[in-house]
């Protein structure tokens, strides 16, 4: 696992900072987990859509929209292009990042950015994703739990990325009144022939 504090650019962690709080100030029933996803295919396709989870189990109910009918959709275009725009400055970034945590022969083929809104008082189990490297930025709040890998915690800081590859891990909201907010990366490659490190 790799850990790099002031990972974006300011203006660009000023942007999500921003949008996180416009979108926790809206007043609906909020689903226990909130994604907005930008996803950038092998072809060169890019995705954008929502998602939500009813329940902190990777088998909870899930369901996907092109805009949540909740919020205004010039707000969810807002988070999308901050995504892209993500995608567009940190791609080389993450490729030599993925060299880093599996072999030289790492190359991007595809990319999901997500910008995620944790209910409160809310704990997801233990789980693993099936990416070549996997990352999170945390954006608020100021104070908060990170990333939980078996028994070592991440220490939490505003704008501080983790990466890693597919190992166990599990997150929480420990606040009662404040969601907690953070930026998931996912990459695949395109070579499957690819060792981890160990």
């Amino acid at each position: 696992m790799l850990e790099v504090e002031n990972f974006l650019d300011k203006d660009l962690f000023a942007i999500f900072e921003d949008l996180a709080e416009k979108v926790n100030e809206f007043e609906f029933y909020w689903p226990t987990k909130l994604n907005f996803i930008v996803r950038k295919e092998s072809d060169g396709t890019v995705n954008s859509f929502v998602k939500t989870r009813w329940g902190s189990s990777g088998d909870s109910p899930a369901e996907t929209f092109d805009y949540l009918i909740e919020l205004e959709e010039s707000l969810q275009d807002k988070i999308f292009d901050a995504l892209k725009e993500l995608q567009k400055n940190y791609f080389h970034a993450y490729e030599d990042y993925g060299k880093k945590l599996t072999d030289n022969n790492f190359k991007v083929d595809t990319f999901q950015t997500d910008l995620q809104f944790l209910e409160t008082d809310t704990e997801v189990e233990p789980h693993i994703h099936h990416t070549g490297v996997s990352s999170v930025i945390y954006v608020r709040p100021r104070e908060s739990k990170g990333t939980i890998f078996n028994d070592k915690v991440v220490d939490w800081k505003p704008n501080k990325a983790i990466m890693f590859t597919q190992e166990t891990h599990s997150f929480m909201n420990t606040s009662s009144s404040v969601k907690r907010v953070n930026i998931n990366i996912f990459i695949n490659q395109d070579d499957s022939s690819h060792k981890l490190l160990s």
